[in-house]
């Protein structure tokens, strides 16, 4: 990131596991997210989150978001949402 910084970037668009999206969103580094859903229920006991981050002891530490858009795309949907500081 610091190397990108050099090189004059200020927008990067980040599409990762929910690690790696766990790990912008605590340090930080999320000004926007993009989401889309598909209407499907997988029923996976095994599967994770879209984004990882640590356990918070209270609601009020969690990430606030504020929607931008929504719109269909088919059968899917598309939410913008800026994420607030």
């Amino acid at each position: 990131l610091r190397g990108l910084k050099e090189l004059g970037v200020q927008r990067l668009m980040l599409e990762g596991g929910g690690r790696v999206l766990g790990s912008f969103f605590a340090a930080d580094l999320v000004d926007l997210a993009q989401v889309f859903t598909a209407p499907l229920v997988l029923g996976d006991p095994e599967a994770r989150g879209a984004i990882h981050g640590p356990p918070l002891a209270r609601l009020a530490q969690a990430r606030r978001l504020e929607f931008l858009e929504h719109r269909s795309l088919g059968s899917d949907r598309f939410d913008s949402l800026r994420v607030l500081r």
